[in-house]
């Protein structure tokens, strides 16, 4: 047996499937540093409204999180009357009781839904919005597995 006849048992990965995980890996990281990075707020309004959150920063509890990330998947998947539905009812509430984790809730949906959206845009659309969705569910997978990074 040769030296490298272990080559000849991988399987070749589809390109795509390389950049939904290394999207998925690297959104995670950023995640898992909570608060996330935040390169330039859309509005003096939304700065304003996070700053609490990068002052003093405490990540959001698991199921905070679950929530956010359900809500961006619905985003994605253009659910708008069930995020009207959720925000409306203050649903929130239920994975989280202080006013800080319905901030959280909404960062972290705005933060990733427009940095996935931007990486479809950069792949010349390649990635469909049911790709961005599976990037959700892995990135979700990540940062509740591996917890904060530190």
């Amino acid at each position: 047996m040769g030296r490298y006849d272990w080559l000849y048992e991988l399987k070749p990965v589809p390109l795509k499937e390389k950049v939904i995980e290394e999207v998925a890996r690297q959104l995670a990281r950023d995640l898992r540093g909570w608060p996330p990075p935040v390169e330039e707020w859309l509005s003096e309004n939304d700065r304003l409204r996070f700053e609490a959150l990068y002052k003093e920063p405490r990540r959001p509890d698991d199921s905070v999180l679950r929530y956010a990330f359900r809500l961006v998947r619905l985003e994605l998947e253009r659910e708008y009357e069930a995020i009207d539905y959720e925000m409306r009812n203050e649903k929130w509430r239920e994975h989280g009781s202080q006013e800080s984790d319905r901030e959280c809730v909404l960062l972290l949906m705005r933060w990733l839904t427009d940095a996935l959206l931007a990486v479809k845009e950069l792949s010349g659309q390649r990635l469909t919005r049911g790709d961005l969705v599976d990037v959700t569910g892995r990135i979700e997978r990540i940062v509740l597995e591996h917890g904060p990074r530190g």
